[in-house]
């Protein structure tokens, strides 16, 4: 249920509200109605049972984070299935580079989620409210929510129905914010499903806002559409060959890179003898990179930086590596809230060391693909790593399991759990 209280609301607060409803009312400022963005794909029909769908997105291609990947994918799946949607997307010369299946609108924003950016999503939604009018409205991550949740304080959004989707660090920040809770709580009173990733994030939702149990669905997402479908048997290795760990995301502390290297630096120098570590992702946070070139230096393991990997490189990536490791942390209000990338490990079939945290116990599920530690104990992370470096067979075991589970759920029955039953 939601929390209902008195609430005291500081003077910077206060000014914080003033100067976002002050920018507000000038996007509805009538000289502020002016111009639309280009569509650089054709129109589609839908099909007569089902709704034409409006998508705002500030994350979508060519940008390779887990909710650009998400929304782009959930998108393409809802257009095989027959839906007919118009995607609001940020402007960005890639996307002529390939075809798409439905009506994609650049938007000129850098996809950020700072004001700029939303600012520019509103503008572009008001000239389209004559089509959302008769629409399905999916609100898909936490910038187009930010931007509909202010849109709606100073003017009554008109669509047929709408859908939200909440990826897990959104629902704390907006809970955060006496006023964000506020216009949070509005948006989702008139929302007709709420998608979460996880179960960890129904709870989350239920602990900070009330929202009916039965509007609720979990869609944790997929493997990617372009992923193989048939990937190789793994290469037998020399006796000789180091262990190979591999983690797979952007590098920055709340992916937790440094407690691995923190966990390698415990173990027996024989065992960290027989390892090598690969951190491939991009850089975020230089000071973060530096951070990890130090105790990567102090480990006494071997490690390899590799950057960000494109797409087409990293089933290279995980078929050169034995274990998979990723060990998210609470950072501030962000958390991981379920992660496909270990769909991608478990479909290599890769064994998972994790962190309890989140959602990723329903991503990697303990003793079935993968071992779980505490995000602050790091004993425990060098024992679950002693002990698959130890036993083979144990990765094995974990790595076939992994394997056939990451196929279980598909795309489609994510977009059919959002949108079935709507129009």
């Amino acid at each position: 249920m939601g929390r209902i209280g008195i609430t005291f609301i500081s003077i910077p607060e206060i000014l914080l509200i003033l100067s976002e409803l002050f920018f507000l009312f000038r996007i509805f400022a009538p000289w502020r109605f002016g111009g639309f963005c280009c569509i650089i794909s054709p129109c589609f029909m839908s099909s007569p049972v089902l709704p034409p769908v409006c998508v705002f997105t500030h994350e979508f291609f060519p940008y390779r984070g887990g909710i650009a990947v998400y929304v782009e994918e959930a998108a393409r799946a809802a257009a095989a299935l027959g839906y007919a949607l118009d995607v609001w997307t940020p402007e960005n010369a890639a996307l002529r580079e390939r075809p798409w299946p439905f009506a994609l609108h650049p938007v000129a924003m850098r996809g950020s989620q700072d004001w700029s950016d939303r600012f520019a999503l509103a503008r572009a939604l008001r000239p389209a409210q004559a089509q959302l009018a008769d629409s399905l409205l999916w609100l898909p991550e936490p910038g187009a929510l930010l931007t509909a949740m202010y849109l709606h304080a100073v003017r009554r959004l008109s669509f047929r129905q709408l859908v939200l989707t909440l990826h897990g660090s959104e629902i704390l920040r907006f809970a955060r914010r006496p006023h964000r809770r506020f216009l949070f709580q509005k948006l989702l009173n008139r929302a007709d499903r709420v998608g979460v990733v996880s179960e960890f994030n129904r709870t989350l939702l239920a602990k900070h806002f009330h929202v009916e149990t039965e509007k609720i669905v979990v869609v944790p997402g997929a493997l990617r559409s372009d992923f193989p479908t048939e990937i190789p048997p793994r290469p037998t290795r020399p006796a000789d060959a180091p262990l190979v760990l591999l983690t797979v995301g952007r590098v920055h502390p709340r992916k937790g890179q440094h407690c691995v290297l923190e966990a390698l630096a415990l173990l027996p120098p024989a065992l960290r003898a027989r390892v090598e570590y690969r951190i491939a992702g991009p850089v975020v946070q230089a000071a973060y990179q530096q951070h990890l070139e130090k105790l990567a230096r102090d480990c006494g393991a071997v490690v390899r930086f590799l950057g960000e990997v494109p797409d087409a490189a990293l089933s290279a990536a995980y078929a050169g590596a034995d274990i998979f490791v990723m060990t998210p942390v609470p950072h501030g209000p962000s958390l991981e809230g379920y992660g496909l990338v270990y769909l991608e490990a478990a479909a290599h079939g890769l064994p998972t060391i994790a962190h309890r945290t989140g959602g990723v116990p329903e991503a990697v599920p303990e003793g079935v693909t993968g071992l779980l530690a505490e995000p602050d104990d790091r004993p425990a992370l060098a024992k679950a790593l002693a002990q698959l470096i130890q036993e083979p067979a144990l990765r094995t075991r974990l790595g076939e399991a992994a394997r056939r589970r990451a196929r279980q759920r598909t795309w489609a029955d994510n977009v059919q759990a959002m949108f079935e039953g709507l129009g």
